[in-house]
């Protein structure tokens, strides 16, 4: 099923999930974004723009935290072909 909320939407939403138990927030997240993981890292890379910019923005710092949590549950997708990946960098 795939997610019916924009990158602005799942910003605000990580801005709210901030304020609550963080394992709760996460499972929420995956929810959202159904392991998406080029959504989450779109958002997260928003927030630590912002972050960059404002190095005492601790809801900015709690949200990076977060995304970072939600990012290291959702599997990757690394292709099997050795040579793909090998032409990628990633060696097996």
């Amino acid at each position: 099923m795939a997610s019916t909320m924009t990158t602005d939407d799942l910003y605000a939403t990580v801005q709210e999930l901030t304020t609550i138990d963080q394992a709760a927030a996460v499972a929420r997240l995956s929810e959202l974004v159904s392991d998406n993981r080029a959504e989450l890292g779109e958002v997260r890379n928003r927030f630590a723009a912002r972050l960059h910019g404002h190095s005492d923005d601790y809801q900015a710092t709690a949200a990076l935290t977060l995304l970072n949590r939600s990012l290291a549950t959702v599997a990757r997708h690394e292709p099997l072909d050795w040579k793909t990946r090998w032409a990628k960098g990633r060696k097996p």
